[in-house]
C-alpha cells in the first residue's frame, strides 16, 4: 500500500465508491444547537454537565470540550486521510468548506452487565454531522452522555478503502498529569505519570490512559470501542499538550471495506467514582444476541489452576480430589489447565483424551474445566494456527466434545485489522458451541463483553505474575479497570516472591478490587483453605451488584472502595508504598437501621505476611477507622 505524506493541517477523506447521504433534518427541539452563523455548533449531554463545541478552524473540523462550563479539552482536530491511487492526489489536500448539522435525537436505556455493578442506565444524546469538502462528504456522529462523549465516522462506501492515517486529537491544559503505559501488544508495563507539557513526542500509549486535569478538577479517560474491520489505536504524543488516534500495529495503513469507524471514547468525571463505574465503551457496543442474553450456561465464578497431573498428563487422584474439595469449600466454579495439555498427544485428538477425565473428576464436584491454547501458532503444532478457520473449528468442536466449559485464548498482540476481527471470530464460534471464553496476553477491552457475554474476562494487565507493585495497583483501578475487568490472578501465600512490597491484606484487597468475572486466583485451593483468610474468600464473589470508590480514593495514591452483593457489603482498601496511612470511613452507603457483623482483615504492621483479624458490628452512623501499611491494605465483609 502506498503510504501518503501527513499534509500540515489537512483533512483528507477520499472514498472509493459511494457517498453517505442523510435524509433526516433537524428536530426543532434542537434547532438552538446550531450558531447564528452556522459555524460554530453546541452540542450538550441531556443534563448539559458536558457541552462541545464544533466548528471548522481554517478548514479543518476541530472540537472543544466543557464540564461544567470548565474547559477539559481544548480545541482539537478530527479527521481521517483515505488513499485512493485513483484519485488526483491534488484533492488530498483539499480542505472542509462546511459543517452540517443532520440529525439530534435522545437515547436510554437499562440493560444488566456483569462487573462493577448488575445493571446500568444508559442515557445520551446522538448528533449527526455531515462534513463537506469540495469532492466528497463524510459523516461525523457524537454521542455525549453527562460522564463523557464518543465520536466515530462515517463512510458507507460499500467499496474497500485504503485508511492511511486519523488526525483524531486530544489536546489537554498544562499541568494535566497522564497516567499512562506504552506495552500496547499486551498491556503488561507498569503505569507511569508525569504532565502532559512534559511529553516528548515519542510516547505512544495505550487507549486505556487517563488524564487528571490541575488541582482534580476533571479525569479524562480515553479508549475505543465496537472495534471491528479496523485496526486499534493506542495515542501518540505530538507536542503541543495533545496526543493522536494511532495505528500502533498498522502504521503503514490498512485497507477495510467497513461503513463506520470504531468509536473513539473520552470518558468524562469529576470525581473517580463516576470514572469508574462509566459504562461507555458498552453502551455503544451491539447488544447481545436472544440466545446470549439469559443463556443459562454463561455464569461467573472464581477460578484456580487444575492440580493433580504428571508431566504426561495422567491424574494423580489424591491431590487432584484434595484441590477439587476445597475448591468446593471455597466456592470456586472453575478450574484452569495452561497450554501444557497439548504435549500430552501428538494431535488435539489425543491429548484432549488425556483431558477429559480431568472434566469428569472436576464435574463430581460441579466444577467446570478451561484449557488454554494459543491464536497464533507459537507452539509449532501443525493443527494450532488458530487464525486458520479449519484449524481452529477442528479444535473447538472436539474441546466441546471432551466436556471443557471453556477456553483460555492467549497471545494475539497485536491490533491489526486481522487480530482485530479473531476476537469476534473465536467468540462467536465458542459461543455457538456453548463456551465461555477468556482471553491472556491480549489488548484492551472495547466492550466485547456485552456484545458477546461469554466473554468472562482478560488480560490485558500486569497482574501478579510479575509480582505485586503496591504503587502500580493504586493507579489501575483508574486507568486500565476503567475500560472493563482484567484477568490480574490475585493472592499467593507459599512464593513470597509475588507479594512484592505488599502486604497479605492488600492481596485480599487486589481480589475485591481488581474485578474479573472469571477471578482467578494465583494459588493451591489447599493453601487457601488453610489459610486464616479462607473465610473471606469463600464469602467473596467475582460480580458485584454495586460499587462504590470512596473518597479517600486518589490515583497513585490509595484506592477505597465499597462493593455490594445483594444485602452485603465489602470494604477494600489498597495503600501505595510511601507511608503509613491512618483512614476514617463513615458507613452512610450502609441500609439504614441495619446492624452489619463484619469480618476484617488489618494490616499487621510488624509482619507483612499476617493479618490482625477482628469482628465488629456496625450501623450507618459509624465510622471505621484502620491503619494501612506501606504497600498495605484492609479489607471487611460486612454482612447484614
Amino acid at each position: 500500500m502506498k503510504h501518503i505524506k501527513q499534509y500540515l493541517s489537512s483533512l483528507a477523506v477520499v472514498f472509493l465508491a459511494g457517498l453517505m447521504l442523510f435524509t433526516e433534518s433537524m428536530p426543532q427541539a434542537y434547532a438552538e444547537a446550531q450558531s447564528e452563523d452556522d459555524e460554530i455548533f453546541t452540542l450538550e449531554s441531556p443534563s448539559s454537565k458536558i457541552v462541545t463545541q464544533l466548528y471548522l478552524e481554517d478548514g479543518i473540523p476541530t472540537y472543544s470540550v466543557a464540564m461544567d462550563q470548565q474547559t477539559v479539552i481544548l480545541p482539537s482536530q478530527l479527521g481521517i486521510k483515505i488513499e485512493d491511487n485513483q484519485v488526483d492526489q491534488a484533492n488530498n489536500e483539499e480542505l472542509a468548506q462546511s459543517i452540517k448539522l443532520v440529525e439530534t435525537s435522545d437515547h436510554e436505556e437499562n440493560y444488566t452487565i456483569r462487573g462493577n455493578r448488575s445493571e446500568t442506565h444508559s442515557q445520551y444524546r446522538k448528533y449527526l454531522y455531515e462534513i463537506d469538502y469540495e469532492t466528497q462528504t463524510i459523516g461525523l456522529e457524537i454521542n455525549l452522555w453527562d460522564d463523557g462523549m464518543a465520536f466515530r465516522y462515517i463512510f458507507n462506501n460499500g467499496g474497500i478503502l485504503s485508511i492511511d492515517e486519523e488526525l483524531s486529537t486530544f489536546s489537554f491544559p498544562n499541568g494535566t498529569e497522564v497516567w499512562y503505559q506504552m506495552d500496547n501488544q499486551a498491556m503488561q508495563s507498569l503505569y507511569e505519570h508525569k504532565l502532559i507539557e512534559d511529553f516528548s513526542g515519542r510516547e505512544i500509549i495505550t487507549a486505556s490512559s487517563t488524564f487528571e486535569l490541575p488541582e482534580g478538577q476533571a479525569y479524562v479517560n480515553l479508549s475505543e470501542a465496537e472495534l471491528k474491520d479496523f485496526a486499534g489505536i493506542a495515542y501518540k504524543s505530538v507536542g503541543d499538550n495533545s496526543v493522536k488516534a494511532h495505528y500502533w500495529s498498522s502504521i503503514n495503513g490498512f485497507e477495510t471495506t467497513a461503513d463506520y469507524s470504531p468509536w473513539r471514547l473520552a470518558i468524562i468525571t469529576d470525581n473517580l467514582n463516576d470514572l469508574v463505574n462509566n459504562t461507555l465503551a458498552l453502551d455503544v457496543s451491539q447488544e447481545p444476541s436472544e440466545a446470549l442474553l439469559d443463556a443459562d450456561w454463561i455464569e461467573s465464578g472464581k477460578a484456580v489452576w487444575f492440580e493433580g497431573y504428571d508431566n504426561q498428563g495422567n491424574i494423580i487422584e489424591d491431590q487432584a480430589r484434595a484441590s477439587l474439595e476445597a475448591s468446593t469449600q471455597l466456592g470456586i466454579k472453575y478450574h484452569v489447565i495452561g497450554n501444557n495439555w497439548r504435549k500430552w498427544g501428538e494431535t488435539i485428538e489425543e491429548a484432549l483424551v488425556m483431558v477429559k477425565p480431568m472434566v469428569e473428576l472436576a464435574a463430581e464436584y460441579e466444577i467446570g474445566i478451561f484449557i488454554g491454547h494459543d491464536v497464533p501458532n507459537l507452539d509449532l503444532y501443525p493443527d494450532g494456527n488458530l487464525f486458520d478457520k479449519q484449524a481452529r473449528q477442528n479444535f473447538l468442536r472436539q474441546a466441546k466434545d471432551a466436556g471443557v466449559a471453556g477456553i483460555k485464548f492467549g497471545h494475539i498482540e497485536s491490533e491489526t485489522l486481522e487480530s482485530v476481527n479473531i476476537y469476534r471470530t473465536l467468540l462467536e464460534e465458542v459461543a455457538d458451541l456453548e463456551l465461555l471464553a477468556i482471553f491472556h496476553n491480549s489488548n484492551k477491552p472495547t466492550g466485547l463483553s456485552r456484545t458477546y457475554p461469554n466473554l468472562l474476562t482478560q488480560e490485558g494487565v500486569r497482574g501478579m505474575q510479575y509480582n505485586l507493585d503496591a504503587l502500580n495497583n493504586t493507579i489501575l483501578p483508574f486507568t486500565r479497570f476503567v475500560a472493563g475487568g482484567a484477568d490480574y490472578t490475585p493472592i499467593n501465600f507459599t512464593d513470597n516472591l509475588r507479594l512484592g512490597d505488599g502486604t497479605w491484606p492488600q492481596m485480599l484487597a487486589n481480589a475485591v478490587i481488581f474485578e474479573s468475572s472469571l477471578l482467578t486466583f494465583i494459588e493451591s485451593p489447599v493453601v487457601l483453605a488453610s489459610n486464616q483468610a479462607a473465610d473471606f474468600i469463600s464469602l467473596l464473589p467475582a460480580t458485584w451488584d454495586e460499587s462504590i470508590v470512596l473518597d479517600q480514593s486518589k490515583i497513585g495514591d490509595m484506592a477505597v472502595y465499597a462493593r455490594r452483593t445483594g444485602e452485603d457489603w465489602v470494604i477494600a482498601v489498597q495503600n501505595a508504598p510511601a507511608e503509613v496511612k491512618e483512614l476514617e470511613i463513615p458507613l452512610d452507603f450502609l441500609s439504614v437501621d441495619q446492624t452489619y457483623s463484619s469480618l476484617e482483615y488489618h494490616d499487621d504492621l510488624d509482619n507483612k505476611m499476617g493479618y490482625q483479624i477482628q469482628e465488629n458490628n456496625y450501623t450507618s452512623k459509624d465510622v471505621l477507622t484502620i491503619t494501612v501499611n506501606q504497600g498495605g491494605g484492609f479489607v471487611a465483609y460486612l454482612k447484614n
